[in-house]
């Protein structure tokens, strides 16, 4: 091989990898942000191909879809000096990608921020309420209004909470063993009540049904003799 040949192959692959690196893709489903030897220039939110300075700018892409984060189960302590375990998972959107970068960074550090806060919420709103209302229906308007606080309180961090839910509200193991000791002694309580009242319906009817003997005999002999 000559060497012209040899020139223009490495020509070529100069050039592709070149052009390779001054392009990138934004998929649909997400956004990204251009930054130059690390301070952010610009926000490309429209799916497409773009183009950016090679070597010199890098690109980093956030998931512009509804994603999930599911908190940590935890003791809440209600009003009525009880505690219930709420195990909770927010739904929320990042909408600013400049602003989501430069506050929490990735979804990593999105995710230990937001449980903090959502971790305080829980305790707010369900500190004010007795263990009775939150093991109702009530629960759902609760859980809107952490919802509400917990959008309002993420708002600096470039994502929108949709929704805050709860997956499981249960009494903590030492709350239901006592309940379930307490309900097992009302149950036998009740089952002593009701064997004290067939023996005592029993021992009415044997009287009964003697008195009853008693009285057929004495007829029969009556009318016997």
């Amino acid at each position: 091989m000559n060497r012209p040949l040899i020139g223009i192959v490495v020509g070529v692959v100069v050039a592709a990898i070149v052009l390779f690196s001054a392009c990138y893709v934004v998929e649909p489903s997400q956004k990204a942000l251009v930054l130059q030897f690390g301070n952010p220039i610009r926000v490309d939110e429209r799916p497409g191909l773009y183009f950016k300075m090679p070597f010199v700018q890098n690109v980093v892409l956030f998931d512009s879809r509804v994603l999930n984060y599911d908190a940590p189960a935890e003791e809440v302590p209600t009003v009525d000096l009880k505690q219930v375990d709420v195990s909770s998972f927010a739904v929320y959107q990042i909408v600013d990608p400049l602003l989501f970068y430069q506050t929490v960074n990735n979804e990593i550090g999105v995710q230990g921020r937001l449980g903090a806060i959502m971790s305080a919420n829980l305790r707010q709103v369900l500190g004010n309420v007795s263990m009775a209302a939150i093991l109702t229906q009530q629960r759902a308007q609760f859980m809107e209004e952490i919802a509400r606080r917990v959008n309002a309180d993420t708002k600096s961090f470039g994502i929108q909470v949709i929704d805050v839910r709860s997956k499981r509200v249960d009494l903590p193991p030492a709350n239901s063993q006592a309940i379930f000791r307490r309900m097992q002694t009302q149950r036998e309580q009740a089952a002593r009540n009701v064997r004290a009242e067939g023996q005592k319906d029993a021992v009415t009817l044997r009287a009964e049904a003697d008195k009853q003997a008693v009285v057929i005999v004495a007829n029969a002999r009556k009318q016997g003799e």
